[in-house]
């Protein structure tokens, strides 16, 4: 089968709101867009909760550089430019 691509843009409104991504296999990502925990220095927060636990890779910059954690005492957390979601 020959490579296919296609670009969806998504208008968010001004509210909060969830979007439901349903992948061919049956999976589904939820995207959280939550603009109502904005304050001073940034436009809110936006939460991807997978179906699973699945590994995610996190790159800084546009050379896919591996991530760093901004505080030791906080593992978990990563500077991050891209995502990556392997084996959905």
């Amino acid at each position: 089968m020959p490579y296919k691509h296609s670009d969806f843009c998504v208008d968010i409104p001004n509210h909060d709101c969830d979007v439901t991504i349903k992948l061919n296999s049956g999976k589904e990502i939820l995207v959280q867009i939550r603009p109502s925990n904005a304050d001073g220095d940034y436009n809110g927060s936006l939460d991807v909760i997978l179906s699973e636990n699945l590994v995610v890779l996190c790159y800084e910059g546009d050379n896919m550089e591996n991530s760093k954690a901004p505080f030791s005492d906080r593992q978990h957390e990563r500077f991050a430019k891209q995502m990556v979601i392997e084996r959905v």
